[in-house]
């Protein structure tokens, strides 16, 4: 009996909270009308994608977005054989946000991260897939806090 008061505790508070989430684009101020990528490359294409949520063109402010993002993988130690024992990979965005053809902002982003080599090829390259998507998000997070601030 204590525990089905619990639950039913529980569940009206659970029930009862009002949550919104922040930057939703139900909540925006702006719409994307055009997205420009310079590198037509798989991070742009999943930038655009992310962004797409914004593309109500019946908001106040209508903007234009040009992205420019370029990921580079450099070798940062070897051991003793000359194999390879890390790596560090940097994703590199440069944002320009245009609203009626006039530049409102420059925005660069850059994110990185340090990783261990490992034996099983098919699991690194995996593992290496989820540090892009990662980062990617990361970038992506800090490009609709900008948007917004404008």
């Amino acid at each position: 009996m204590k525990i089905f008061c619990k639950i039913i505790v529980l569940f009206i508070l659970i029930s009862g909270c009002d949550y919104k989430p922040i930057f939703s684009s139900k909540n925006s101020s702006f719409g994307i009308s055009n997205f420009k990528l310079i590198n037509e490359n798989k991070l742009s294409r999943s930038i655009k994608k992310a962004l797409s949520n914004y593309t109500d063109l019946s908001k106040k402010r209508i903007l234009t977005l040009e992205i420019d993002v370029k990921k580079i993988k450099e070798v940062t130690s070897k051991n003793s054989k000359g194999n390879i024992s890390s790596y560090r990979v940097n994703i590199y965005g440069n944002f320009k946000i245009y609203e009626n053809k006039k530049l409102l902002k420059s925005k660069k982003i850059t994110e990185s991260f340090l990783y261990s080599n490992s034996e099983n090829k098919f699991e690194f390259k995996k593992y290496e897939s989820e540090i892009e998507k990662n980062l990617l998000n990361k970038i992506i997070q800090e490009l609709i806090i900008e948007l917004y601030s404008i």
